[in-house]
């Protein structure tokens, strides 16, 4: 779960495509589907028009592949298409294959497509830069700065004591709880 801070609504309006309700329809428990349709509705839906859509759909098929059966893969790829198409600038999503693919994407739509962590702290750092401009600690060689979102996975590499038998997500998992804005 990601912390949504009331100064990022300042900055960031959050949208949805149409897709989102075939997302939703996909819920077995009807209670479930109702409510989330309802929240789906308080967001802005982003305008795709046909002929762009589609164009930006078959590139996204270029760069993911082929959705296969799975109605969420062809969901996902199909909202990706749509905020390419409708210039929105950004895109939240926690799924790998579409983080792996985010340079492409970008290079193709100009759309940046980011973890929510990742969207969290690039506001953060956009909005706080102060805080993220290294500060010599005095007396010292040693310099402070907040930890950028790009930081992260390398910060978690270092530390990780793999000869020990530590996995990843034995490091991690305590610093998400710690750090709750951030994806690793």
């Amino acid at each position: 779960m990601y912390c949504w801070s009331l100064w990022m609504d300042e900055v960031v309006t959050l949208c949805v495509v149409d897709e989102i309700h075939n997302e939703i329809d996909r819920q077995a428990n009807s209670e479930a589907r109702e409510f989330y349709h309802q929240k789906a509705q308080q967001f802005r839906e982003l305008e795709a028009p046909g002929l762009d859509f589609e164009k930006a759909y078959e590139a996204i098929l270029s760069i993911l592949g082929d959705p296969g059966k799975s109605a969420s893969n062809r969901s996902d790829r199909k909202q990706v298409a749509k905020a390419g198409s409708s210039e929105s600038g950004r895109f939240s999503n926690s799924r790998r294959d579409l983080l792996a693919a985010a340079a492409e994407i970008e290079g193709k739509f100009a759309l940046r497509v980011l973890s929510p962590g990742e969207l969290s702290s690039k506001l953060d750092e956009a909005e706080r830069a102060h805080v993220y401009q290294p500060a010599r600690l005095a007396g010292t060689q040693l310099i402070q700065r907040a930890v950028r979102a790009a930081d992260w996975m390398q910060s978690v590499s270092a530390f990780q004591a793999a000869q020990a038998g530590e996995t990843r997500n034995q490091l991690v998992h305590p610093i998400g709880r710690a750090c709750p804005n951030q994806s690793f």
